[in-house]
């Protein structure tokens, strides 16, 4: 290492002789002998010269405890003092030790009482953490001082501001008087203002639980007041911490103006909880509440909310939500854990999910799930038990045939993978092959299923062997369905039981071809892997029996080439039908991944199907008819990621007879970088609905040529960004806009403003519309109606401007 020009010393305690010498040796100073190390370290025998060892990392994390900082550096202009008294360096002094350093024009370090007095141009620098200002008085070793009028910033969060004094109580915690707080960063112009700044009369910084806490706080947004606290603890970080969250303000069509002041408390780094009391100006006050809790083994969350007296409907509401995964310890190695679900959801009434349309957070909210779940699973078997009860949210001018509860269902299945055949090892290994049985009890109304309820018993058993080679596969495959049914009330027949018992067997195969390409400029790897499934399923006559859990398959590339019309196990489909596919596929070969597929797939009949579906209603639904057509529609898929900004892919369903498509969804993306995303889709499906739906997240500034480095996630400085983000559903059939959502962003680098106006029907006559308004003051608080889950909900691929990104190196403002 060469030696500075200007004056250069190291002052080090005694006990860490062995450090210095070790820190002189490398400076060029290592004259002094083995005696000398001896003396200063009071040992009779010389310390093991220690061994540097290089690391291509700088050390993030130094301990900052007196013992184990190691040497103090100074250097400057001029270094005068008297040895182990003081130290006075003056012009361009600097003092380093450990994760701190520090530059004045004169510092003064008496070390009997480890005082430190630095003047004129004083720069501290604390594991990243920076103050400036004229003048500084300090223990070193304990941190403990003060510093009048200096400016602060922190590195974790950006967060900096103005103080008439600052009181250092130790390393982690200080205190500033009549200081200031922001996380705008200071423009170069003399006139430049923070967009947004908190004063107070004090505030006490904790750097251990990195929080501020303020008093007599007034905060300003373009130097207009806006919030006053008496006393206010804000974050310094996303570290979690207890205390009252930014009161959210909302308006829609439903409950008028709403004001929520929400309350965090952060019970431990596993768990929390939020209470959130409301008031709704034309429903009264909404009692709202979230816990959360994280364990080893399990996890979940309860949310509740009550409306004692809701005005508008003259009764109480409520709503509360379980969701819980995990497994239970039994405390016994032969038995080992059991799996518990929980996912339980009600409501008060049938209206609620019309008037609180979000509250439940389910996709569909006019079924409610009460569903509970243990399961057990040694080795090849595996077993559990169910209950399920639905909660079906009536209405009078859209109503819904409620679906059958399961109290219980009870399911066992024993699974082997490429083993030999229970009881035929002469056979060989490289079967697979399964053993499933399953009991439940099927209850709803019957004045709205019109079905009688009862208990199935059912059992599946199937047997396959594949042989794979590297250039094709076939797999025979045999299936045996049996159930048996007992019924509370007769059957139509008079019956009160009946079973069923149906064999099914199937032939799959296929062959992979492949060959060097090469198009536009690109080196690929073609294939073409044609497909062949043949199924056949007697026919055995269930137009008898009710129907629990069975629908129609959709016709797509994932159920074409499987056994069963149907999902679910009341229908068992009949079929003589051997389905056609064929695939070709463009490979990148250094990676795989696929740039283009090309799919086309065809069923020939060679028999009627005679099972189906009994129609519900007067409509007969989707599988209620026999299907006698000798060859189906054809099925056309396609997707290309040729390149990866742009994505396409469509499915086609084409009914030959009518030259015209049963089916359609087409979809393009594009995606270029972080908050540029356009998406658009087709969905058709013939003679019931056709819907154009488009969403995107772009910056407006693009439009006027500013393209420049986006700020979100904290990058850039200046002027700040413009960006639009929604999503359109529109129904070209009835002509009317279905749901939307639109609004605007604004990134000012410490600040973001959003604005969201949202649409959603539901029913087939009312709407719902609400404005969600959002004013972040970075690193701070927020203030409004959060419409960020309404913007990741609805837009696809949206990006928060704020996505978490690595800690900030120490060494970023290190100087």
């Amino acid at each position: 290492m060469r030696l500075a020009s200007r004056p250069f010393y190291v002052l080090t305690p005694v006990a860490h002789a062995a450090s210095r010498l070790a820190m002189l040796a490398s400076l060029g100073l290592a004259a002094a002998g083995p005696g000398h190390a001896q003396a200063l370290a009071g040992a009779a025998v010389p310390p093991p010269p220690l061994t540097l060892q290089s690391s291509p990392r700088l050390a993030e994390d130094v301990s900052n405890a007196p013992e184990d900082q190691g040497p103090t550096f100074v250097i400057g202009d001029k270094i005068s003092g008297r040895p182990d008294l003081e130290t006075v360096i003056e012009g361009n002094a600097e003092l380093r030790r450990g994760t701190t350093s520090m530059r004045a024009d004169r510092i003064e370090y008496y070390q009997p009482d480890d005082q430190l007095i630095s003047t004129g141009k004083v720069r501290i620098n604390r594991d990243g953490n920076r103050f400036e200002g004229p003048e500084l008085q300090l223990k070193l070793d304990r941190f403990e001082g003060f510093f009048i009028k200096p400016s602060y910033r922190f590195l974790q969060n950006g967060g900096n501001g103005q103080a008439e004094r600052v009181d250092f109580i130790d390393d982690k915690h200080f205190t500033a008087h009549r200081a200031t707080y922001t996380t705008c960063e200071r423009g170069n112009e003399e006139s430049w203002k923070p967009a947004w700044q908190l004063t107070a009369t004090r505030v006490d910084f904790d750097l251990d639980r990195e929080v501020g806490v303020a008093t007599g706080a007034v905060v300003r947004f373009k130097q207009v007041p806006i919030l006053a606290f008496p006393k206010v603890s804000f974050p310094l970080s996303d570290k979690r911490k207890s205390g009252f969250l930014p009161p959210t303000l909302g308006l829609d069509s439903l409950n008028g103006f709403e004001i929520r002041q929400p309350y965090y408390f952060d019970i431990a780094p596993n768990r929390d909880a939020t209470f959130s009391p409301a008031l709704m100006a034309k429903r009264g006050v909404d009692l709202a509440g979230e816990f959360r809790y994280l364990e080893p083994t399990y996890q979940g969350q309860l949310r509740a909310n009550v409306l004692p007296g809701d005005k508008l409907r003259g009764r109480d509401r409520w709503s509360y939500s379980l969701q819980h995964t995990g497994t239970i310890d039994t405390g016994m190695a032969a038995v080992g854990g059991l799996g518990l679900n929980l996912n339980l959801n009600q409501v008060s009434d049938n209206d609620y999910w019309r008037d609180f349309p979000v509250a439940t957070g389910q996709v569909t909210q006019r079924l409610l799930t009460q569903d509970a779940s243990l399961s057990w699973g040694r080795g090849f078997f595996s077993s559990s038990v169910r209950a399920l009860k639905w909660q079906t949210l009536q209405d009078v001018n859209s109503p819904i045939i409620p679906p059958y509860d399961r109290l219980p269902q009870i399911n066992a299945a024993y699974t082997r993978i490429d083993a030999p055949l229970l009881g035929l090892a002469a056979l060989g290994g490289g079967f697979d092959w399964s053993a499933e049985a399953d009991f439940t009890r099927f209850s709803a109304d019957q004045n709205l299923t019109r079905q009688p309820n009862g208990n199935r018993a059912f059992s599946r058993l199937q047997v396959s062997h594949p042989w794979l080679a590297p250039w094709g596969y076939i797999t025979p495959k045999v299936q045996l369905h049996a159930s048996s049914y007992q019924f509370e009330s007769p059957l139509a027949n008079g019956a009160t039981s009946a079973s069923r018992v149906v064999p099914t067997f199937s032939l799959d195969s296929g062959v992979t071809f492949e060959r060097d390409a090469r198009y536009f400029g690109r080196s690929l790897i073609q294939t073409l892997e044609p497909r062949a499934f043949y199924v056949r399923t007697p026919y055995r006559d269930q137009s008898f029996l009710p129907n629990y859990d069975s629908g129609a398959n959709s016709f797509n590339f994932a159920t074409v080439f499987t056994e069963n019309a149907f999902v679910g196990n009341d229908r068992i489909s009949d079929a003589n039908l051997l389905t056609l596919g064929l695939t070709s596929r463009l490979l990148d070969p250094a990676t795989g991944a696929e740039a283009v597929r090309l799919g086309v797939a065809q069923r020939l009949r060679f028999a009627d199907q005679r099972v189906s579906l009994p129609a519900l209603g007067t409509t007969p639904a989707p599988g209620a008819l026999p299907v006698t057509d000798r060859v189906s529609d054809l099925l056309f898929g396609a997707s290309v990621n040729w390149v990866p900004q742009w994505t396409f892919d469509s499915t086609v369903q084409y009914n030959p007879k009518i030259k015209e498509s049963e089916l359609a969804s087409v979809g393009l993306r594009y995606s270029p970088g972080h908050y540029r995303t356009v998406s658009a889709a087709f969905r058709r499906q013939r003679n019931i609905s056709q819907q154009v739906d488009v969403g995107w997240q772009w910056p407006l500034n693009d439009l006027w040529g500013d393209k420049g480095q986006d700020l979100g996630a904290g990058r850039g400085q200046g002027g700040g960004r413009y960006y639009s983000v929604g999503r359109l559903n529109y129904s070209t059939l009835e002509k009317k806009l279905v749901d939307a959502v639109v609004g605007i962003e604004y990134d000012g680098c410490c600040w973001i403003g959003r604005v969201v106006l949202q649409r959603s029907q539901n029913s087939t006559a009312t709407a719902n519309t609400r404005i969600l308004f959002q004013l972040e003051m970075v690193g701070f608080s927020r203030i409004g109606s959060s419409p960020l889950e309404t913007l990741k909900n609805n837009v696809p691929r949206y990006q928060n401007l704020r996505d978490k990104i690595s800690s900030p190196s120490r060494f970023t403002t290190y100087d």
